[in-house]
């Protein structure tokens, strides 16, 4: 908490075991390995002429965030404004704009050399907004009401919270650690590590026009951005930006499976029994039992389910002989259902 409040993320970062940091900058590298190059180089060529936009149109932006009433905020937000731009500046230039860096990047030195002066820019700009969270750390009361060798029970009370959170800490290579995050941590790890499995060229294939097409109308706008004189010319260069990222980000949402596998979606969140009950159940029907692989993720009143290997879709869909009803998405190698 103190070194958060301190602007200091990576000594905060410091609490985790080595071994948690170490499951960090693995992942960062195989993802790193794995990511399209031409893309993501596109990527960061856009966002930084995005970066060139907000440095050289300052003022038809900030003309277009004038209120009235709101003039206070307004100066603190002009104030900082030159220096949160330097600092996204540094961001977009940093190790994880270039793969090749970022396949043997640290996230400590990371957090040193780029987080923290990006923090401390967006700090002192969310002070237009009035007391934010970071700045209420001091306010919060630690109150350690049990403790043993490798376990410890604390009271923890935030600011504007009525009744202290009991939360339950333990040891982990030296570390005090939340016992909800030692206990879930290398199961996370691995399902990130499935997720990065299913990153390949085929699968990115699938998104990768939709995405070049999304940074071509941003890169587009930006250029226009860069040449408006009016904010009402600076709006209306803007507004293809806004539509496509909203369209993206409709079409991003969407589920795809990997192309040895298949999603099945449940439109229900299902409780932990009947869940496993389903997981038995359709491990059975892919190609390979003894081998299936299956990744889990409940949320927003679904079940989503993805598993492999599943070779043809339509054919595993007519075994799931429990759903009430079910669609198929052929393309994207989705299967919707609905069960009792």
């Amino acid at each position: 908490l103190r070194s958060v409040k301190d602007g200091r993320l990576d000594r905060a970062y410091d609490f985790m075991p080595a071994r948690y940091q170490q499951d960090v900058d693995q992942l960062l590298h195989e993802f790193a390995r794995k990511m399209d190059t031409g893309t993501w180089e596109k990527l960061f060529a856009t966002l930084q002429k995005g970066a060139t936009v907000l440095r050289q149109q300052k003022a038809l932006l900030l003309d277009g965030l004038t209120q009235p009433g709101r003039e206070a905020e307004l100066e603190l937000i002009s104030k900082n404004w030159d220096g949160l731009v330097d600092a996204f500046d540094v961001l977009l230039h940093s190790e994880i704009s270039d793969l090749e860096r970022l396949k043997s990047a640290r996230m400590a030195e990371f957090l040193e050399s780029t987080a923290n002066p990006l923090f401390a820019e967006l700090r002192a700009l969310s002070a237009a907004t009035g007391p934010n969270a970071i700045d209420q750390l001091s306010e919060v009361q630690v109150e350690i009401v049990e403790e043993m060798p490798e376990r410890a029970v604390m009271l923890i009370t935030g600011p504007n919270q009525a009744e202290p959170t009991e939360t339950v800490f333990v040891v982990v290579e030296g570390k005090w650690v939340p016992e909800s995050v030692a206990s879930t941590w290398d199961d996370g790890v691995a399902a990130i590590r499935q997720r990065l499995q299913q990153l390949t060229p085929e699968s990115m294939a699938a998104q990768k026009s939709l995405i070049e097409q999304t940074l071509t109308v941003a890169d587009n706008s930006f250029e226009q951005m860069l040449k408006a004189k009016k904010p009402e010319e600076l709006h209306a260069a803007a507004f293809p930006l806004l539509l496509q990222g909203m369209q993206l980000q409709e079409q991003l949402q969407q589920p795809v499976a990997p192309l040895d596998g298949v999603t099945v979606i449940i439109t229900t969140e299902l409780d932990e029994d009947v869940q496993t009950k389903l997981l038995q159940d359709m491990e059975k029907l892919t190609d390979r039992p003894e081998e299936a692989i299956y990744l889990l993720s409940p949320g927003g009143g679904e079940t989503t389910i993805t598993l492999r290997p599943v070779q043809d879709p339509v054919a595993f869909a007519e075994k799931l002989t429990f759903a009430k009803t079910k669609v198929v998405d052929v393309n994207r190698r989705v299967v919707r259902i609905t069960v009792e």
